[in-house]
């Protein structure tokens, strides 16, 4: 988890780092779908929540090479509080088990793919174990912040 004290960002910030991971993605992975999640709309505060699916063959390769690539920059490191969600292609047919994806769009599809978020009952069974997941980590993040607030 990256800790870094509270910068004074803009949407152009969230925009350029999203648009530069989308990029390296494209030139350095076998990319199927790039997009984003959730809602950045407190600037400074919120992080980038990305959604990325590389073809199962170089998967590992590729996840680290995302990793590295965001964190070999301040800002990238900044507005990534955690990792992107990158899943290999054979997952994506699970993916409404295990995530939330709220407001999934994607700005790369490279075979026009549908994405099943989950609903009814999945979506309260996901949302009850984020929020166990949120409660049980924010203490100690707040404990040992290094957050200017």
């Amino acid at each position: 988890m990256r800790n870094n004290p509270l910068k004074k960002l803009n949407d152009g910030d969230y925009s350029k780092t999203y648009k530069d991971l989308e990029r390296f993605c494209k030139e350095n992975t076998d990319l199927i779908l790039f997009g984003e999640f959730g809602n950045a709309s407190c600037p400074s505060i919120s992080d980038l929540d990305v959604f990325i699916c590389i073809a199962d063959d170089n998967y590992h390769k590729a996840h680290k090479l995302i990793i590295d690539f965001i964190d070999a920059d301040e800002l990238r490191c900044y507005l990534f509080f955690h990792d992107p969600l990158i899943i290999p292609e054979s997952f994506l047919k699970n993916i409404q088990y295990f995530h939330t994806c709220y407001n999934l769009h994607f700005t790369y599809n490279r075979n026009n793919i549908h994405v099943n978020t989950p609903s009814g009952n999945q979506l309260n069974l996901l949302n009850s174990i984020w929020t166990t997941f949120l409660i049980g980590i924010g203490p100690s993040i707040l404990a040992d912040s290094k957050l200017d607030l």
